[in-house]
């Protein structure tokens, strides 16, 4: 009898052991969840994106960090730029590069299109802005910011050098957007409004213009550089992309992950500033040496003049943007030590 109790006893512990061991064996295969997510950014196969590449390296980096739990698949081209974010807010993809430009209701993210901010501190004014765009993007728009991207400069090109004021006066510029268009048609120059990027190039040929706005790839790859022998860095505003990823997807993932995840996105943002800059030098360089171009930038002096026209502009973005806009001086002002408001 007493032999029984003991055999009994035996299997019952064994048992017991089996099942804390089946148990643990299903924690741990919850606790190695993996998610497999594809990502758009802005990089495709053609060379012109170059300033792009480094998005390309995101799900490396992630699956490092991650020892493979967060499993990210770059793409390009699943959804047009305009509709990254309404993708992602989908989840037909869980993360994208969405450019604020192409969103008419992102106004107030949109601030860097006023000339007020030069390109090269727009870095620093964005990481101020951070966490009031973030809340932003998941109330508003139902995605998780995580890092920031940039585009190319925007620079101008012309026919005569214009490094004064009233050297660019009567010139017949190709710009955009309405409140730049504003500021410079204040100051006494002359902006002509030509949206398509493909009709520039015509009429640069039939002289109905003496210079456009644009990026440096339009210019050394659409044929400007042929005609255009001068690039000036005035005052143009900037452009820039948000990473955000599917709300639902950030909420699925442990404070680890998340973290992980951001610094991944965070590392992108600074290496994807400095390769975009050796992008700027490569093609201001095959301009110069292919096609003779020139860079007359204006002093500082001459930009003073330009700005002091923008106050009215100011005052009207500010109407439409509300008390926010207090946020976006505010950063600005910090960082380049101005006194808007």
């Amino acid at each position: 009898m007493k032999k029984r109790v003991l055999f009994l006893l035996a299997v019952l512990a064994a048992t017991v052991l089996t099942l804390a061991g089946f148990a643990t064996a299903t924690s741990a295969a919850d606790a190695v969840k993996t998610f497999q997510w594809t990502f758009q950014g802005q990089a495709n196969n053609d060379p012109e994106s170059a300033w792009a590449s480094e998005q390309k390296k995101l799900g490396d980096m992630v699956r490092a960090a991650t020892n493979g739990q967060i499993d990210i698949t770059y793409v390009f081209d699943v959804a047009k730029d305009v509709q990254v974010l309404d993708a992602v807010k989908e989840k037909k993809l869980n993360l994208g590069f969405m450019g604020v430009h192409y969103k008419p209701n992102m106004t107030f993210m949109n601030f860097q299109s006023l000339p007020i901010v030069p390109n090269d501190r727009l870095p620093e004014i964005l990481a101020l802005l951070k966490p009031k765009f973030d809340t932003l993007w998941q109330k508003d728009w139902g995605v998780k910011l995580l890092a920031f991207n940039y585009y190319l400069p925007q620079l101008m090109y012309t026919v005569k050098p214009v490094d004064t004021l009233e050297k660019l006066k009567p010139e017949r510029i190709r710009q955009f957007g309405p409140d730049l268009m504003k500021i410079y048609a204040r100051a006494g120059c002359t902006p002509i409004g030509i949206p398509s990027i493909q009709a520039v190039q015509q009429n640069i040929i039939d002289g109905k213009i003496d210079g456009a706005q644009g990026g440096l790839p339009a210019y050394v790859n659409w044929g400007w550089a042929e005609r255009l022998k001068y690039i000036s860095n005035w005052p143009l505003g900037s452009t820039y992309m948000a990473l955000v990823i599917n709300l639902e997807d950030w909420n699925s993932l442990t404070p680890d992950l998340q973290q992980k995840l951001v610094k991944a996105a965070e590392t992108v943002e600074k290496n994807q500033w400095n390769s975009r800059q050796a992008h700027i030098d490569s093609l201001i360089n095959q301009a110069m040496t292919k096609y003779g171009a020139k860079i007359v930038n204006p002093p500082q002096a001459e930009v003073t003049k330009l700005l002091a026209n923008v106050d009215p502009v100011l005052e009207d973005w500010k109407k439409k943007m509300g008390p926010d806009s207090a946020l976006i001086f505010e950063a600005v002002n910090k960082v380049l030590g101005t006194s808007y408001k």
